[in-house]
């Protein structure tokens, strides 16, 4: 899959940036900082212009702030490897861009639109593109809203398609409902109803007014009679004005013409003095020059004489031999400096790196340490045995406190029950009471029934009430009413007769002795009850104490665990005595870091051993510059190779150049006595041309001459303003105006002017009163026709009603309109959700699962809710609305990049970012860049933010700071 890459623009002017140029690498983040209001979104929306263009009203917003013109360049590499430079001017080609290759072959906006997928600029933005802005906007949706929106953003990457689609249908709604009655649609049949009836309850006959019209035409011919008067007049009107108005011109003219006439005839050559101006500029600068040239030649024969003598061709070979050694020599010096410099720096960092652990563990002991490959596994497992263990007490030490608290209620709650049961002496007593009760009662029913025949009073009422419900039964059961006066009366006799009866009293005694039964028996009633409560409480404490049993077995597991890990800790640490203070939980990370310093130790050991190899080499070198240097009987002060050598090399510069300046000097004197030369022989010619010049004037000297060009000068100037002035006669004055004043002869007279103007102008306003009472009269014609023309209220009914049927129909049409669109985008939604979102679904959950550190496994889309959920590692689906904003952020800038990757196809186009991730924290940002560089494979990506710490995250990609 092959790319559409931006490798550079320019900026000529665009907002605040005039004469601005950057460079994008191809496969790592492009990251572009700056602080607020340094320009990134402007830069930002450069690159959003030059792809799409802007209409002419939104480009003003941008033009250059120091002026110049609004444009610029875009270097892209296309998806097929060709490099083209995309051109785009508000003043050229009407703001079209013009894209050239490197062979010079041009193309338009629809090849740059094809290179963009086909994507418009809306599109663009909703796709590859995307800011702070869109982070905000999700802040203000509320929980319902967000999981909707969400989507649209996967399909889409906006929320325009929900938007639209409400939109619709609350247009849809608007305008027309079966059962409404407040939509425009269901009003306006109503209005038309009613006219309909109107119209065929009112038929009147028209009336004539054929006597108006003839009225009408009358006046309409006396207007058009009386305007051909006033154009006639106007014209006149305007001829008089404008020759007033040239009648200074023409003065100038016939004074111009009077002037010539005086003048004298001169002969002068044509240009003559301009040819003596030309031929003095030519003069003057050749004598100063020949003048110049002549003295150059004498001192560049001076300097040859010199130069000659300074120059010792020699020994000019041999110390270039001797020169060539002088590369490897500062090689091998700089190697030295720059690996002790690398030592030193390498030795201070070793040290600080060793002292900041905090152990006691020194440079020099590094070397005495061997680290197994099994050691960091063993750490990891005894760090991973230490945490077990920990939860594990942790967890013992819980379970005994609420055993502990368990045990207390238990046993308080059997002390409670303990001194409210009674004892079996209380117990018997109570028994005995209730026993003797039951014997009393039993005696006093058998006195009540050896009374003899006597009738029961409570027998009577009960049989009273029966026969009353008899009667009142057999009623109700559709018989004869005398049933229900018949039991009524026998009711009534058996209950009067049984409250004549004498009722049966019992002692006062019987009712307090029945009392203390009832109290007894709810005491022992109590007592059992709370027995059987003791009896469930005591089974909780036996199985309190074998639970207290088995977490005692536990601790003793857990403490043998833990001395089996106290002399695991020991036997590492009597290997590597710095674990000895060190938190076993340390060891790993210590670990990686220690050997880490080892691998820097074995490094800077072997640069002390090269350092101390290229000192020997240097040595050697300098031993033979010394030689050479005495071989050549040259004196060899206290100085540093670099300094010997700095010497010498001077030395053959300016041999060298001792040699080029003897060429030249020589070279230069042969050219400067061929100038000196051709200057005399031009300067005679020139000499000669001037002298043939003074003799066709007929003068002889520079004075004469120009006191003769002067008074041509005054002659050709009187010529030129009268046929100035006559130019603008013709101007002012058609030809049968002139030749009707005879302007050319003479000068017409300002007071005879002035008097035609001013009955003219009273002509035009006579018949502009004239033309302004025939418009009133046909005005007052026209306004009477109207009157009865729309006095017929059957005409203007079926007027109205024609204009509200039609607007019925508009009004139906428009609603057609926006059903067909609802309908078309819900189709196309269905289609393009089922056929790219799960491709998006897809990519969104590796970034989420990264960006989340896999807290969350999947996304899923509702086709019914039209809503998003995300499941968490324990298996529980969240909406967005219940996740924090950070998560919220997250989902949905994991969703625009998936996105953008499904949407790219076989050419994926730069994603740019503008702030994008400016609230995240050091973490989130951290895996964000683990992303990009991915994503900067296949995609280039380039981000602007106001972050100055992104240059410590983005370790490895192409930084460009704004100032």
């Amino acid at each position: 899959m092959t790319a559409l890459i931006i490798h550079k623009l320019h900026i000529h002017g665009f907002g605040k940036w005039t004469g601005f140029s950057l460079s994008f690498a191809e496969d790592q983040p492009n990251i572009v900082t700056g602080r607020n209001e340094a320009g990134k979104s402007t830069l930002y929306h450069f690159f959003l212009y030059m792809f799409f263009g802007l209409p002419s009203k939104q480009r003003e917003s941008y033009m250059p702030k120091q002026g110049g013109g609004l444009g610029g360049t875009l270097t892209i590499e296309t998806a097929e490897g060709e490099m083209v430079t995309i051109e785009r001017f508000h003043d050229r080609h009407k703001g079209q861009a013009l894209c050239r290759n490197s062979h010079g072959r041009e193309y338009g906006e629809e090849w740059l639109r094809e290179q963009l997928n086909g994507l418009e600029r809306e599109s663009f933005e909703a796709i590859f593109s995307f800011n702070a802005d869109d982070l905000r906007h999700l802040e203000t949706l509320s929980a319902e809203s967000l999981g909707e929106t969400l989507l649209d953003i996967g399909l889409t990457g906006s929320d325009r398609i929900s938007r639209t689609e409400k939109w619709l249908e609350r247009k849809v709604d608007e305008r027309f409902k079966p059962q409404g009655r407040k939509p425009v649609i269901n009003e306006q049949l109503r209005v038309v109803e009613d006219l309909y009836k109107q119209t065929r309850a009112l038929e009147k006959e028209e009336q004539a007014y054929l006597q108006l019209l003839e009225e009408k035409q009358q006046a309409m011919k006396e207007i058009e009679a009386c305007e051909k008067d006033w154009k006639r007049k106007t014209n006149a009107l305007y001829r008089v004005e404008q020759l007033l108005k040239a009648r200074p011109v023409l003065l100038k003219y016939h004074q111009a013409v009077e002037e010539l006439r005086r003048q004298e005839s001169i002969v002068f050559p044509e240009g003559g003095k301009e040819r003596y101006r030309q031929l003095k500029e030519k003069i003057l600068p050749l004598q100063s020059e020949r003048k110049l040239v002549a003295s150059d030649v004498e001192a560049g024969k001076e300097k040859q004489e010199a130069l000659s003598a300074a120059y010792q061709p020699q020994f000019l070979k041999e110390a270039a031999v001797l020169l060539q050694q002088r590369p490897v020599s500062e090689k091998l010096a700089y190697e030295k400096d720059r690996l002790f410099k690398e030592t030193e720096r390498r030795r201070e960092e070793l040290s600080k790196e060793v002292q900041s652990l905090d152990i006691p563990l020194t440079v020099e002991e590094l070397d005495d340490y061997t680290f197994p490959f099994y050691i960091e596994e063993t750490w990891r497992d005894l760090k991973n045995e230490e945490q077990t263990l920990d939860r594990e007490r942790s967890y013992i030490h819980e379970q005994s406190m609420d055993l502990e608290r368990e045990f207390q209620h238990v046993e308080a709650k059997k002390a409670e029950l303990e001194q409210e049961i009674i004892s079996e002496d209380e117990a018997t007593a109570l028994q005995s009471t209730i026993q003797e009760a039951s014997g009393a009662a039993a005696a006093r029913r058998t006195s009540r029934n050896s009374g003899g025949g006597r009738p029961n009073r409570a027998a009577l009422f009960v049989g009273a009430v029966a026969v009353f419900s008899g009667g009142a039964a057999a009623f109700m059961a559709g018989g004869s009413f005398l049933w229900l006066i018949l039991g009524l009366i026998l009711s009534l006799g058996m209950g009067m007769y049984a409250y004549q009866l004498p009722g049966h009293v019992h002692p006062k005694v019987s009712d307090s002795r029945e009392a203390e039964v009832e109290k007894a028996r709810g005491i022992l009633r109590r007592d059992e009850e709370r027995r059987t409560e003791w009896k469930h409480v005591h089974e909780q404490w036996k199985q309190l104490n074998h639970e207290d049993i088995r977490l005692q077995e536990k601790e003793s597991l857990a403490a043998q665990r833990g001395r089996r890990l106290d002399a695991r800790v020991t036997e590492q640490r009597s290997l590597y005595p710095f674990l000895t203070n060190l938190d076993l939980k340390h060891w790993e990370t210590l670990f990686h870091k220690v050997v880490q310093l080892r691998e820097k130790r074995v490094a800077y050991i072997r640069d002390v051993e090269r350092i101390k190899e290229l000192e020997r080499d240097e040595k050697k070198v300098a031993e033979e510059l010394k030689t050479f240097y005495k071989h050549l009987n040259w004196e060899l002060l206290d100085h540093t190779v670099h300094t010997s050598w700095n010497e010498l090399n001077e030395w053959i510069k300016q041999q060298e150049q001792l040699e080029r300046d003897v060429h030249e000097n020589r070279e230069s004197l042969r050219a400067l006595e061929r100038r000196l030369k051709k200057i005399t022989y031009q300067l005679q010619g020139y000499l000669d041309e001037r002298d043939q010049l003074f003799e066709e004037c007929g003068v002889e000297s520079e004075h004469s001459f120009y006191q003769k060009a002067e008074a041509a000068e005054t002659v050709k100037k009187l010529e030129e303003e009268a046929a100035s002035h006559q130019l603008q006669m013709e101007g002012m004055l058609s030809e049968a105006d002139q030749e009707d004043a005879g302007v050319w002869e003479q000068v017409p007279e300002e007071s005879r002017l002035l008097t035609d103007i001013h009955q003219l102008k009273r002509d035009v306003e006579h018949l502009e009163v004239r033309q302004s009472e025939g418009r009133q009269n046909l005005a007052d014609v026209r306004s009477r026709l109207e009157h009865m023309e729309h006095s017929d209220e059957r005409s203007a009914l079926a007027h109205r009603y024609q204009v509200e049927k039609e607007k019925l129909r508009e009004l139906a049409k428009e609603w057609a309109g926006y059903q067909a669109a609802l309908q078309a985008l819900r189709e196309t939604k269905q289609s393009y959700q089922s056929t790219y979102l799960p491709a998006v679904l897809t990519a969104a959950e590796g970034y989420f699962q990264v960006l989340t550190d896999r807290r969350y496994q999947s996304i899923a889309a509702d086709d019914h809710d039209r809503a998003m959920t995300v499941l968490d590692l324990d298996g529980v689906l969240f909406a967005p609305g219940e996740l924090s904003k950070g998560t919220r952020d997250q989902l949905y800038i994991s969703l625009r990049l998936a996105l953008g990757e499904t949407m790219a196809g076989q050419k994926p186009l730069p994603f740019l970012m503008d702030d994008a991730f400016v609230h995240f924290d050091e973490s989130r940002l951290k895996k964000m860049t683990a992303i990009l560089r991915t994503i900067s494979k296949h995609h280039q990506v380039i981000l602007f933010s106001w972050r100055n710490d992104l240059e410590q995250v983005f370790t490895d990609a192409n930084i460009q700071r704004l100032k």
